[in-house]
Parts: C-alpha cells; structure tokens; sequence
C-alpha cells in the first residue's frame, strides 16, 4: 500500500570523494597495565601537559606534570576499576576512559 506523508530511502550505487579528507593521528595514547598507567604523547604536543585521573565519580585521584612528548609511565596506586584519563597541554584538553587491573 501506500504510506502518504512518510519518508523514503533512495539508495544508489555511486561513491563521493573528498581528497582533502585526512585522519589525523591521536596525539594520545593511553593504557594501562598491571597497575602502571603508560603514555605515549605525540610530538604535536609541544607545551608541558598536566596528566589527570579521575574516578567515575569525578574525583580527581593522580596528577602528575608530563614536561615533554614520548614515552612515560606512573604507577598511581589505584584500585581495580574504570577511571578517565585527561590530559590538558595549552588549549587542548583529551579524556581517555581505561580499565585499571592490577
């Protein structure tokens, strides 16, 4: 039958392109591992970054000054659980969401 006053779908099979579409790579990388908390900050990260932890609840649990990009790693001493990660350098600010299990 027909259904007056509903939307349709038209599919058809041609694709668009948008060359100028790039993925950039996340500044971020953030894990956790047998109770340590590693980091990999990118080079584009060029100011000193502060490294927060927070719990579900909002309470701020580790803090800790990240004075230049690459490898670093914490041991905050948290319980097994789910907290997030936010990492605020100059005007940037990334939350990440781990699993801590020690």
């Amino acid at each position: 039958g027909e259904y007056n006053g509903r939307f349709f779908l038209n599919l058809t099979s041609f694709t668009t392109d948008n060359s100028e579409f790039k993925i950039e790579e996340d500044p971020i990388s953030v894990y956790s591992s047998h109770g340590s908390i590693r980091i990999n900050l990118s080079d584009r990260i060029t100011e000193e970054a502060e490294l927060t932890i927070l719990n579900l609840a909002g309470q701020m649990l580790f803090i800790k000054k990240i004075p230049d990009p690459g490898y670093h790693e914490f041991y905050p001493g948290l319980k097994d659980g789910i907290y997030v990660v936010t990492l605020t350098a100059g005007n940037q600010r990334i939350s990440k969401k781990i699993v801590i299990i020690n």
